[in-house]
């Protein structure tokens, strides 16, 4: 597994270069406006009508079900690190 670090100038840097390249625009990030929002899939506990949580057949863990979506807002300023943990494919 490779963990790709990457600071808050770089992320910026990043995003600038792909306005420039995808859209054609020259802006300027200001750090002070950057953050970022996360949409997260919320899971709760399947039950049965009488209340007791629902379990896999076989191997007994509880069953989740999708519940709802809940956004995040992060903001970001100079101290912000993004890591990225990723896997090497075998197929080219």
């Amino acid at each position: 597994m490779i963990e790709l670090r990457l600071d808050f100038y770089e992320v910026i840097s990043a995003l600038q270069d792909v306005l420039r390249k995808k859209y054609g625009a020259e802006l300027r990030l200001n750090y002070c406006e950057s953050g970022v929002t996360v949409r997260d899939r919320i899971y709760k506990t399947k039950k049965h009508k009488n209340g007791k949580v629902m379990r896999d057949p076989k191997y007994g863990f509880p069953l989740k079900e999708f519940d709802k979506h809940e956004e995040k807002y992060f903001s970001l300023d100079e101290q912000s690190e993004f890591s990225f943990y990723l896997e090497e494919s075998d197929s080219e």
